[in-house]
């Protein structure tokens, strides 16, 4: 009886700390109010710090302080509702925040270089993406846990392994001949493809 009553207090406990621990995540309104003017703010001296630049270090600083704000606004929203969907999101957002400054980076080269970088940044952000998808199911199925998490986890690498293979093939493209099919013939065979 003793062990009983002893499983059951520590039970409550652990539920109390794991509800303590959520609520203390979550944030109030005025916080959450404070946090988006906060990023609104930081955008704004950010931004103007990129206007003594010039050409391509702009842009890169404009979307590198637009990114910030994008971070801190996922986050702050994320903090404030405190459901699994607002802490997807917020990896959603973060991954276009990575993806638009990748982007911008990439507007520096020319030619085949760009292309790859280009592919790189959506390669990324596909990757980021599958991972926050393969983490949602894996979160939603704590009932069928072992099934639905081994299928997220399986599509996440899927879609990796996608997003590889199309890097390897835009690296081809700036070869030509027997260079660029042996290439070509060494991507498929490393990812599996006929």
């Amino acid at each position: 009886m003793t062990k009983f009553i002893s499983g059951v207090l520590i039970g409550a406990c652990a539920a109390l700390l794991t509800a303590g621990a959520q609520a203390a995540s979550q944030t109030t309104k005025a916080e959450y109010d404070a946090a988006k003017a906060h990023a609104e703010e930081t955008y704004k001296v950010e931004r103007e710090k990129c206007n003594s630049l010039a050409e391509h270090a702009k842009d890169l600083c404009v979307a590198d302080a637009k990114a910030h704000r994008m971070r801190a606004e996922a986050s702050a929203q994320a903090a404030y509702k405190n459901t699994p969907s607002a802490w997807y999101d917020q990896k959603l957002a973060n991954a276009d925040a990575d993806y638009l400054v990748a982007k911008e980076k990439c507007n520096a080269m020319n030619g085949n270089e760009k292309d790859v970088c280009v592919t790189q940044a959506k390669a990324d952000r596909t990757k980021a993406i599958a991972d926050a998808k393969a983490n949602r199911k894996a979160s939603a199925a704590q009932g069928d846990a072992n099934k639905e998490a081994a299928d997220a986890r399986k599509d996440a690498a899927e879609d990796k392994r996608e997003a590889n293979y199309k890097v390897e093939l835009q690296r081809c493209d700036d070869l030509a001949g027997e260079a660029k099919d042996a290439c070509v013939a060494r991507a498929k065979r490393i990812f599996g493809k006929s």
